[in-house]
């Protein structure tokens, strides 16, 4: 604002501007209560996925095993290439 409470041609300092920039943010509190939700919701998932892992670990590494077993003797051995 100017001297006679007009608005300047300051863009950062005018009023109807940042009027205009703060409705563009979102409610704080909304956000932090999303922030908030998808906590919780990364929490759940790795306590599943723990539980998961701990229920079925070892059918998940011997079928690991099997498959890095089956990779390897699908390669070439050392033998062939001489």
């Amino acid at each position: 604002m100017d001297h006679n409470h007009q608005p300047t041609r300051d863009v950062e300092n005018n009023p109807v501007v940042l009027d205009a920039k703060i409705e563009k943010l979102a409610d704080l509190g909304e956000l932090h209560a999303k922030v908030q939700h998808l906590i919780r919701l990364e929490k759940s998932v790795e306590a599943k996925i723990r539980d998961y892992i701990e229920a079925h670990g070892p059918e998940l590494l011997q079928e690991f095993n099997e498959l890095v077993e089956r990779a390897f003797s699908s390669l070439p051995s050392a033998a062939e290439h001489r």
